[in-house]
C-alpha cells in the first residue's frame, strides 16, 4: 500500500513539474502584422460570435506565394483581457483584403466558412510562426493582474 501512495505521488509530481516547466520558444521575427482591412474581410465567415484580434502573418516556405495568417477569436461576452481560440488560414497576400482565404487548422476549419487548405496543416512552414505571434499579443493573466502580476 505504502508503495502504491509513493508511485501516485511520484506521477502527480512529474506531472505538475511537466506543466509548470518552461515553454519552448517559437522565432516570431519572420511575423507581419495584418491589416485591420484584412481581418475585416475573414471575420464574416466565422460561425461563433466573437471578434478576431492580434492578427499576424508569416509567408511560407513551402512554395508559391502562401501566407500563413493567424488570429485570435474573442468570443462575444468575454472581457477583453481573455485569451481567445486561435484560428489559422492560408492566403496569397497579408497587407490586402482577398477572397481566397483557406482553413488551415481544426478551429477555422470546423468553426469558420472558409474552405479547407486540403494541401496544408498547421506543420506547414510558417503556421506555428504565426499563431506563435498571435500568442504573445494575447493578454496574459499575469499583465491584467488576475495573478498578482
Amino acid at each position: 500500500m505504502r508503495r502504491r501512495r509513493i508511485c501516485v505521488i511520484v506521477v502527480i509530481i512529474g506531472i505538475v513539474a511537466g506543466a509548470c516547466g518552461p515553454r519552448v520558444r517559437v522565432a516570431t521575427d519572420r511575423c507581419q502584422m495584418v491589416p485591420p482591412e484584412v481581418i475585416n474581410a475573414i471575420a464574416p465567415r466565422m460561425e461563433q460570435a466573437g471578434a478576431l484580434r492580434n492578427g499576424f502573418a508569416v509567408q511560407s516556405t513551402a512554395g508559391g506565394r502562401t501566407w500563413l495568417i493567424s488570429a485570435e477569436l474573442l468570443k462575444e461576452g468575454k472581457p477583453e483581457e481573455s485569451e481567445g481560440d486561435i484560428f489559422t488560414w492560408a492566403s496569397t497576400a497579408y497587407d490586402t483584403p482577398a477572397n481566397d482565404y483557406r482553413s488551415v487548422d481544426p478551429n477555422a476549419r470546423d468553426r469558420s466558412g472558409w474552405p479547407a487548405a486540403d494541401d496544408l496543416n498547421v506543420k506547414v512552414d510558417g503556421s506555428i510562426e504565426s499563431r506563435a505571434c498571435v500568442d504573445d499579443a494575447r493578454p496574459k493573466q499575469s499583465e491584467t493582474g488576475l495573478l498578482g502580476g
